[in-house]
């Protein structure tokens, strides 16, 4: 009995022990800089989430926070990226339901497991879709808008941030709802294709 005792004893000093050191690793966290990777360029609405997001880290945990962008391939390169590095917790990524939901869906063999591969860990951002157009275009409205489309059936081009994105699927779903046709044309990021909607040579193009 006193053996056993003495056996139970040591057992709850080493599990005490191993609590001890798991508080102090998990108190010790992050101990050196993070890094958020953006599979989007700078200036867009991901891009400027995240680095809301990394400022707001850095005064929560007193760490430098570094802001990658990884733009392309509707989001592949950046993920990449990330799935390379060590599964410590310095490493995020700032996603969106277009890169690594829409994306994964609409892929007949997609290049990763969305549910083995990803984990996500907190919502940081809504955000609306608006439609806009070249403002040398001759409407005023959506209606107007529709009208000018269908008399030019795939003479109108968008913008969009790639086929995954939810920019491009809202474009796609206005013209089965309205019974238009217009020409995709996928840029790398949101800023992009604003300014070539914008201010491009081409006058008969929506975004």
């Amino acid at each position: 009995m006193t053996r056993l005792r003495e056996t139970m004893r040591a057992l709850l000093s080493l599990a005490f022990c191993v609590l001890l050191a798991a508080s102090a690793s998990a108190q010790s966290f992050p101990s050196r800089p993070l890094r958020i990777l953006v599979p989007a360029p700078p200036a867009g609405i991901t891009d400027l989430s995240a680095r809301l997001v990394a400022e707001g880290l850095r005064m929560r945990f007193n760490q430098p926070v570094i802001v990658e962008n990884k733009p392309g391939a509707n989001g592949l390169i950046g993920l990449r990226e990330m799935l390379k590095a060590e599964p410590d917790g310095y490493t995020l990524m700032a996603g969106t339901m277009g890169n690594f939901v829409l994306g994964y869906a609409m892929e007949v063999n997609p290049p990763f497991d969305a549910l083995r591969d990803l984990l996500p860990i907190a919502g940081t951002a809504e955000y609306a879709t608006a439609m806009i157009v070249n403002n040398n275009m001759p409407v005023n409205s959506v209606k107007e808008f529709i009208d000018y489309a269908k008399a030019r059936p795939g003479k109108l081009t968008f913008g969009s941030t790639g086929t995954a994105a939810v920019d491009y699927l809202a474009v796609e779903l206005f013209m089965k709802e309205t019974g238009t046709k217009m020409v995709h044309v996928p840029y790398r990021g949101g800023p992009a294709a604003l300014i070539s909607g914008g201010h491009g040579a081409d006058q008969n193009r929506a975004g």
